[in-house]
């Protein structure tokens, strides 16, 4: 037979541990857990512009792995996104430090192949060599802004990693794309090169 005085000490050490796991929860929520909505089409089908996704916040580190979908922060990433200081980028990670990355121009949607075109190896070929410490990212849609055009970027740019897609909460209007100041000139030559195409 249990006695009183044992079912209130239960009680109490039950109480204890559900108090403790709710304030675990409500840390490991509120510092280590995000909620990101996504802004533009560069990784549709995946995601969509609109669709919500929680990220799990954290430094990068040895744990990064390919295929992984990496949110980070753009000023990190280009001086050109300075006057954009809260924008985050969502991509998947396709290239690791040590990693040599190889695209085919032509893979390449038409309207972009002008912007690379001098940077197009003797094979057809844009080439990128992952230094220690950077990761190569792409977006899953068609165009997307990437490292296709930022080059490997440092692993430190990465807040986070997406844990999974969450319902959608409202519609948000079509996206618009601030245009960073400081973009370097579309040269004459290049414009000619893109008419051509």
């Amino acid at each position: 037979m249990i006695k009183k005085g044992m079912v209130v000490a239960l009680s109490w050490i039950f109480l204890g541990i559900v108090v403790c796991g709710l304030l675990l929860f409500i840390f490991v929520a509120h510092y280590k857990l995000s909620i990101v909505v996504v802004h533009g089409d560069s990784m549709v089908p995946t995601l969509a512009h609109g669709d919500r996704v929680l990220i799990w916040k954290h430094r990068a580190s040895k744990q990064l792995q390919k295929d992984l979908i990496v949110v980070g922060k753009l000023t990190a990433v280009s001086p050109h996104f300075a006057t954009m200081p809260d924008s985050l980028f969502i991509k998947r990670v396709v290239g690791l430090a040590g990693e040599t990355i190889t695209i085919p121009i032509a893979d390449l949607p038409q309207e972009i192949r002008p912007f690379h075109n001098k940077k197009v190896n003797t094979e057809g070929n844009l080439v990128w060599e992952i230094p220690p410490n950077h990761c190569f990212v792409r977006g899953d849609g068609r165009f997307s802004d990437d490292s296709v055009n930022w080059g490997p970027i440092p692993t430190a740019a990465l807040i986070g990693v997406v844990l999974l897609k969450l319902p959608r909460r409202v519609d948000l209007p079509p996206p618009t794309f601030p245009v960073p100041e400081n973009l370097p000139a579309f040269s004459d030559e290049d414009m000619a090169e893109w008419l051509k195409n």
